[in-house]
């Protein structure tokens, strides 16, 4: 319903045209659409001179504008800043509230979680899985992380991104719940991350470190050995030395669901850290579905009570 070189004003009444508004509705629904976009300084510019974002913003408040019983947004919340996603969630959450029907297209699985009461999983154009939001966002990170495992298996060097000056290598990550050995981990359980790795060069003032991270990247916790209270020197003066640096979690409380552990080790001898083997990504595990429901990345105890109060009471 856009055309490029039309200006963003006459693209507005040839998309309300295309649904049937007659130029009086359409005159009406103009001041929400230009105040919803932000586009009222350069409404008057043709539609090529925009950005991709622009676009978005001016086909987004568009179709809500025109209040449809069925919004389908196709992957609209992912270009723009935060500010508009923020004014596109609210719209969308008052639509919800109203009883309409939203068609929400996405990669984006915080929104998918928080906002969607039904999901379905597509895979090659058909129907893989539908159903509550949690468990089809789990069977998403299961079938991604096994599809990288398969394709990753002849090219074990191409897992995750390191850089580092080299003078230690972390050959391995090693994780373990309970004593075991497994990248399947229980939320609450001791937990354990193994750094193997060897000394190919003598060094001094080493730092070995972890880094927790969800699948969409947030960097969820870091911790090395520098920052905890029994302090720990490491220095390395002959190559060829091997040793395994152990993260223990007492108890791990992050909700069900994939996550990456990202593997460190840098030199604090001069006391601005440097890379020696940055290893980003470095292995995947999951933590198994339980009873417990929560949102978000960690499982926190709360405790609830409730009290009536009077008016006068603050």
């Amino acid at each position: 319903g856009f055309h490029p070189e039309f200006s963003g004003w006459n693209n507005i009444y040839l998309n309300c045209a295309l649904q049937g508004f007659s130029r009086h509705e359409i005159e009406s629904l103009l001041p929400d659409i230009l105040d919803f976009s932000g586009l009222t300084a350069v409404i008057h510019r043709p539609l090529k001179t925009f950005s991709t974002g622009m676009v978005l913003r001016l086909a987004f408040s568009i179709a809500t504008a025109v209040d449809p019983d069925i919004l389908v947004v196709d992957e609209a919340l992912a270009v723009g800043d935060a500010e508009f996603r923020d004014q596109c969630l609210d719209r969308m959450n008052e639509y919800k509230r109203r009883g309409k029907t939203i068609i929400l297209v996405s990669h984006d699985l915080s929104t998918v979680r928080h906002f969607c009461s039904h999901v379905l999983l597509l895979g090659d154009g058909r129907i893989v899985d539908r159903g509550h939001p949690e468990q089809i966002l789990d069977t998403y990170l299961e079938i991604v992380h096994a599809s990288r495992k398969k394709t990753q298996k002849h090219r074990p060097e191409k897992k995750g991104v390191r850089w580092g000056s080299g003078e230690i290598r972390i050959e391995e990550c090693h994780l373990y719940c309970e004593g075991k050995r497994t990248d399947e981990w229980i939320r609450g359980a001791r937990c354990e991350v193994h750094l193997c790795f060897e000394v190919l060069r003598p060094v001094e003032g080493v730092v070995f470190g972890v880094g927790l991270h969800s699948p969409e990247g947030v960097y969820i916790h870091g911790s090395n050995h520098y920052w905890h209270p029994l302090e720990i020197r490491l220095r390395f003066p002959v190559a060829g030395e091997r040793g395994r640096a152990i993260c223990r979690f007492p108890s791990l409380p992050l909700l069900p669901g994939s996550y990456m552990v990202s593997a460190f080790c840098y030199n604090n001898y001069e006391g601005f850290p440097q890379p020696v083997d940055h290893w980003e990504r470095a292995v995947k595990f999951h933590i198994r579905e339980d009873e417990g429901r929560q949102h978000g990345l960690l499982a926190l105890e709360t405790d609830w009570d409730f009290r009536e109060e009077t008016g006068s009471e603050s």
